[in-house]
């Protein structure tokens, strides 16, 4: 990407990072709010605490449990926001918190537009308790798959939470349709 994905810029002539865009749109959902980074609270330009991540290299499971570890006691459920999935709308976190909330039984919750899953999600306790036993090079997606029905799907009408910024031509995919939804 040429250079960190948290200070990518959202769209052409915008000031706003991915990483103060998903700080911006998460804002009141919760009351427990941090980001799992590499870079310090002083290079993302966020107020929120930054749980720093020494090894990045080990991948987003390692640092999902950080982030985790950050809130340990009290916290039952917590909503996963991936930096690479930074226009996703407002309204698509707070109708998955709701349902959360409204469905308390399951899981993990996960949005679905069109019939096909994607981010954010939320995660339950008992879920980051099985999280832990899975190997750190093989990620969240064994554990995930291995759910069937007690991973509860709302289906949303917001695209973007598939658009996946892996990639710089991906980058100018994502800019060029989150400038046409204005």
């Amino acid at each position: 990407m040429g250079t960190h994905k948290a200070l990518c810029r959202l769209c052409e002539g915008s000031d706003m990072t991915f990483i103060q865009q998903l700080e911006s749109v998460t804002r009141g959902l919760t009351p427990h709010r941090a980001i799992v980074s590499s870079l310090a609270a002083s290079e993302l330009a966020v107020d929120l605490p930054v749980v720093i991540q020494p090894r990045p290299e080990e991948g987003q499971l390692s640092s999902l449990l950080l982030g985790w570890d950050h809130f340990a006691a009290g916290i039952e459920r917590v909503m996963v926001c991936l930096v690479d999935h930074p226009y996703v709308k407002r309204s698509t976190l707070v109708d998955l918190a709701a349902e959360s909330e409204a469905f308390p039984n399951f899981l993990m919750w996960s949005p679905s537009y069109k019939r096909r899953g994607g981010h954010p999600v939320i995660f339950s306790k008992e879920m980051m308790e099985r999280l832990r036993s899975s190997p750190l090079s093989e990620g969240a997606r064994p554990v995930v798959r291995s759910l069937g029905d007690q991973r509860r799907w709302l289906d949303c009408d917001d695209e973007a939470i598939l658009w996946d910024v892996d990639t710089p031509e991906r980058y100018l995919e994502c800019k060029r349709l989150y400038s046409l939804r204005g």
